[in-house]
This record gives C-alpha cells, structure tokens and sequence, in this order.
C-alpha cells in the first residue's frame, strides 16, 4: 500500500513540473521533491432513512370466535404405595433393683442401716418390705460439766403390698416399731441408773385400704380404710385405736357432691388413766368450679364420747378466683375441727411426757384464713396466707414439778387465740437446681399462762437440692427456730433462746449400684434446747455407702 502512494505522488509532481514548464517556458525546474505526511484514507458515515413505513387501511374487521368445548374424562394412572405406620418411641424404662442396702456410722456411737427390699415391675401386683435403724449412745455434758448418757434407739419394720385392679386398687401394710430415749435431762446432780432411766416405746399396727382409680373423672369416686394401731411404753401404759373411714364424691359437669364419714375407738390403760370412748365425725360438703373462680361449703360434724360425749358442729367453707389464671390466684375460707389427742400421739410428739399421762382432746372452734398463691414466673412459685384462729383447751408442754429431777413432762391447758403469717417460696431452676423457702409467724393470746410453753413465734427454713450430672448429690437445710419460753422453779420464767439449724449431705455416685454418703447436723455446734433441760448434741456426723442388687 505505501508502495502505491509513492508512485501516485511521483506522478502528480511530474504533472505540475510539466504545466510549469508550458507556462514559463525559460522557467528553472524545481527537483527537489517534499512530502507533508504520508495519505491516509477515510470513509465518511452513511446517510440512513429513519422513517418508518406507514400504511393507511380504511377497512377495519372485527374478529368474532366461535368455539365449542367436548368434555372427556382423562384416566390417570396412578398407583398408591403403602407407607409404614410410625412407631411411638417410649421413654427409656429405667432399670429396677430389688433391694438397696445403706450402712453408716457416725459419731456420738451412731449406727445407722437402712433395707429396703421391692418387686420388680408387675402390671397388677406390688410388694415391699422396709427396715430402718438408727441408734446413740453417746453422752451430753449439761450445766457445770456433767456428762449423762443422751442415747436413743429407732426401729421400724414395714410390709407392704398393693393389688391393682380394672377400676380399683387394694393395699394393705403391716408395721412394727421400738423406739428408747433416755431422760438425761435431769435437774439436779445425780447418778441414775440407766435401765430405770429411759423410756421404751413399742408400737405395731395394720392397715387395708381400697379406693377407686377410675380414668374418667364422671364416676364415683370412693375411698374406703381400716386401721389398728397399738403403742406400749416401758410402764405398761398401752393404747389401742380402731380408725374406719370412708370418703366418696361425684362429678356432675362443673360440681362435685361428696361426703367423708369417720369413726375412731380408743381404749387406754394404764397406770395413771384408764378410759375407752369413740369419736365419728361426719363431713358432707359441696363443690363448683369454673376457669374464673371455684368454691366449695360444707360442715364438719362431730361426735366426742369422751369426758361428757360433746357435739361440735364446725362450718366450712373457701373461696377462691383467678386474678391472673395460675399467676395470681386470691382465697379465703372459714374452718374448724375437733382435735384427738390420744396417747400414742403426744408419746411421739414429746417422748419425754410423764408415762402414763393423758391429753385432753382440744376443739378448733374457729379458723379463718385468706391468701394469695400463683407463680412469678415458670420457675418460682408462692403462697401467702394469714389466718386467725380460735382454740378451746390448747395444750402446752412444761416440766413435771412433781417430778425432783423435773425431767419429764405433762400438759397445761388454756384456751387461745392464735393469730398466724406464713409464705412459702419455690425456685425451680432447672432439673438439677432447686430450692424451698418457708416462714411462719405466730402471735398468741391466751386466757391464763403468760407465755404457750415450748412454742416459738417465728420459725423458718431454707432447703436446696443440686445435683452434679446424676454423680455429685448436694442437699442444704437451714433451720431457724426462734426463742421459747419454760416455766421454771419457784415461779421463774425461762428463756430459750433461738437458733440455728444447718444441715449438709453429699452424696457421690459411684457407680449405678454403689454410692457413698456423708451427712452433717448441726453445723453450728449450738448446743440449743429443744425441750427444756434437754440440750441437743453439738455437731453430728454420718458416713457410709449403699448398694443396689
């Protein structure tokens, strides 16, 4: 290509040399030749047409469709595959031993044992059988250093059974038990010999029990039992009780009809009294309830053959309505009840009553009551509640003046007025956390003794319960009994002083079937009076392991 303009360029300058020539003729040719750049070749845009053809159609149709439609069922083929039926995946069955055997031991010479012998799983019948043992022998240093023998002896042995039916259940129980405890709280300076200084306690007795177990709420419900029970103490004071009961109520809708009939025989003799007189108390009652609010009337009738064969009639009845349901849910109600107060009860109350002694019968002429329970939240749950009450013949513990060592009790009587505050606080934090809060407050009033013997006006408790990855058990009870009064010599008025009470238990789980125990009581080392002239040992220790077969 650049060859080619070369030649042009040669070419256009030999044509103007000539024309120069022709015009000059005598003129001076030039031969030297200059090129300004070399050619370059253009080619310029193209002139395009933008418009864009028009037709102009005066004839205009109107499109008009005619269409008819022939319905034909279409046959699918299809097949159905069966699919299997899912299968309920239960909750793992934990697996049961028969027996579990606990041995201990601590100080103040404490044995400890505890067997507890059960039949595996069965769809009607169950049986067991309990035994428990704990004993000390270990001495107590009371007022100017002296030390007495402060021991105690428990014993209880159980057989158990239940025969489970369509739509009832049978038990049935027999039990045993000897129980010691020395009188080591002695007023004066002496020495007494042990054997003469104790109290023994044998009790036995039996039970039947049949009730329904109906799966829809609609039927009868019922429950019917038969008990005896005996206690003997080391004087030869023996008490007997027949215990018949029966209850029963019906569901119609949103109301509840029921009744509870109970009749008691007693029969003591002994060295200081002897009496046998019956007591049945009648209980028909009504009830409603609805998602707002549900009550419930009736009265409490009895029937005491005992000293003159007095007829009390108590009413009862409760209201209570949902502010919040289940978070906020006020009530109130009104009660009342004859209290018995055989031998065999206050024996255990205060194993050191005067052997032989016995307690009036006390009435509940008048409760009245209201609260507020609910939950905070899912985890902590409460429950408020005053009440004011009226008590005929309360009774009180003090020490038997008729007694020199003073180291027995028996009972002084008043009528009183009780006026009471309690809550209880729950903290549920999770399976493995929990605790238990609950405090009581008492104000009494009374006719003639200055002070309710042997009864605190505050008392309070805190319980926690943590377990480590089902292998590390940790449990802490904190008690706090407040101050008591006693009535002492020559008309001298003793003071009890408060005090706590911390408990602490471990428990490691060595294997499914093997684990250690530690237990200690009263960590404080407090050596406080439960009754008066009886001071508590200072710290307890119990140690041991269980097994599982």
């Amino acid at each position: 290509m650049q060859r080619g303009n070369s030649i042009l360029i040669v070419l256009i300058t030999v044509l103007l040399f000539c024309s120069q020539t022709r015009v000059s003729g005598q003129a001076e040719i030039q031969k030297d030749v200059r090129v300004v750049k070399p050619y370059t070749p253009t080619l310029s845009d193209a002139s395009k047409i933008s418009l864009l053809p028009v037709f102009n159609d005066t004839i205009r149709v109107t499109p008009d469709f005619g269409y008819v439609i022939f319905p034909q069922r279409f046959e699918t083929d299809y097949k159905i595959n069966p699919i299997k039926p899912a299968k309920m995946v239960g909750m793992p069955i934990p697996k049961l031993y028969k027996s579990q055997l606990t041995l201990g031991a601590g100080n103040y010479k404490t044995p400890y044992m505890e067997l507890s012998i059960n039949q595996l799983r069965a769809k009607t019948t169950q049986l067991g059988f309990y035994f428990n043992h704990q004993s000390s022998t270990g001495r107590i240093k009371l007022e100017k250093d002296r030390k007495v023998n402060a021991g105690y002896n428990d014993n209880l042995m159980k057989l158990y059974g239940k025969k489970i039916f369509k739509s009832s259940v049978l038990e049935a129980d027999v039990y045993g038990g000897l129980n010691s405890a020395d009188y080591y709280g002695v007023a004066v300076d002496t020495i007494l010999e042990r054997k003469k200084n104790m109290q023994r306690i044998l009790s036995a007795g039996a039970g039947l029990k049949y009730y329904s177990a109906h799966s829809d709420s609609s039927h009868l419900n019922y429950k019917t039992g038969l008990d005896y029970g005996l206690v003997n103490d080391f004087y030869k004071n023996t008490g007997h009780i027949v215990d018949f009961s029966t209850e029963m109520n019906k569901r119609i809708n949103d109301q509840v009809l029921g009744g509870d009939l109970r009749i008691r025989y007693f029969s003591q003799t002994g060295n200081l009294d002897t009496t046998n007189y019956t007591v049945v108390d009648v209980n028909p009652w009504y009830a409603k309830n609805t998602d707002e609010w549900k009550f419930l009337v009736g009265l409490n009738l009895n029937v005491d053959q005992s000293g003159e064969g007095k007829v009390s009639v108590f009413p009862r009845a409760g209201f209570e309505f949902n502010i919040v349901p289940k978070v906020l849910i006020p009530y109130l109600g009104i009660d009342g009840y004859r209290e018995i107060n055989n031998y065999g009860k206050i024996l255990f109350e205060n194993v050191y009553l005067t052997p032989g002694t016995a307690i009036s019968n006390s009435n509940h002429t008048m409760i009245v009551f209201a609260g507020l329970k609910g939950r905070y939240s899912n985890k902590m749950a409460f429950n408020l509640k005053g009440s004011f009450e009226k008590i005929d013949s309360m009774y009180f513990f003090r020490n038997d003046s008729s007694n020199v060592l003073r180291h027995t009790f028996v009972a002084d009587y008043d009528n009183a007025t009780v006026m009471s505050l309690s809550a209880e606080v729950s903290w549920h934090q999770s399976e493995k956390l929990e605790f238990l809060l609950k405090a009581n407050y008492y104000e009494y009033q009374l006719a003639n003794l200055v002070h309710p013997w042997h009864r605190p006006a505050f008392e309070a408790s805190l319980a926690t319960d943590y377990n480590l990855r089902e292998k590390i058990l940790v449990g802490m009870d904190v008690f706090y009994t407040g101050k008591r009064y006693a009535p002492g010599t020559m008309g001298v008025v003793n003071e009890l002083n408060g005090y706590p009470d911390i408990n602490l238990s471990l428990e490691y789980r060595y294997t499914k079937t093997m684990a250690f125990f530690l237990k200690l009581n009263n960590l404080t080392a407090s050596r406080y009076q439960v009754w008066n002239q009886y001071p508590s040992q200072r710290i307890q220790f119990l140690a041991g392991f269980s097994y599982a077969l």
